[in-house]
């Protein structure tokens, strides 16, 4: 015979054991993505650090998941974060696609945004070179005259009349030689 308090509690204990259940399951399953993230970043560390990509391919195919965690993680160190992202440039599929693009567009570290800019190119310029040539064609106007000369020296490289349409509309806006040679034009055609 069950008392009104009886239920009361076999339903309460039957929610902690499905609450138990769940938290150990998603304490499992973080903890064997994390496995692989110390795997990865273990491959990212090193003074005289290179990318092996033979150890980096033979984690498998999902690698690049744990080097988007690395690169994404603002506790990061930054070099170590670096790595990673130009890591990613062995995987290149619509995830690190995402990836590169938001932080190109919307990054605060001016810095970052320039490697990244060389990243997506590197990636990218030879299967998706209209995508890259849109998504990079606003970063002409940036503040920032590296990430533009960045952003120019990988547009160059692409064949479109709206290309170079861009590209020289932003030569005509470069004052700096320093610029000018950075952005991989040749001097004297300027003048």
């Amino acid at each position: 015979m069950f008392y009104p308090n009886d239920k009361a509690c076999l339903v309460i204990a039957v929610r902690y054991s499905v609450v138990t259940m769940l938290i150990t399951a998603l304490t499992a399953s973080s903890h064997q993505v994390h496995a692989s993230d110390d795997v990865v970043l273990d491959l990212l560390k090193g003074y005289e650090w290179r990318l092996q990509e033979d150890k980096l391919q033979s984690i498998g195919p999902d690698a690049y998941k744990s080097l988007l965690n690395i690169a994404d993680d603002a506790g990061q160190v930054n070099f170590i974060r670096a790595r990673a992202a130009l890591a990613l440039t062995m995987f290149p599929n619509d995830e690190v696609w995402d990836f590169y693009e938001r932080e190109i567009t919307m990054g605060q570290n001016r810095i970052r945004r320039r490697q990244l800019v060389q990243n997506f190119c590197t990636s990218f310029l030879q299967t998706r070179p209209n995508r890259v040539e849109s998504a990079l064609m606003p970063l002409l106007s940036a503040s920032d005259a590296h990430l533009r000369s960045n952003t120019a020296r990988c547009l160059q490289k692409i064949d479109s009349e709206q290309a170079r349409a861009a590209l020289e509309s932003y030569r005509r806006t470069i004052s700096e030689a320093w610029e000018l040679r950075a952005a991989g034009f040749d001097m004297k055609e300027k003048r």
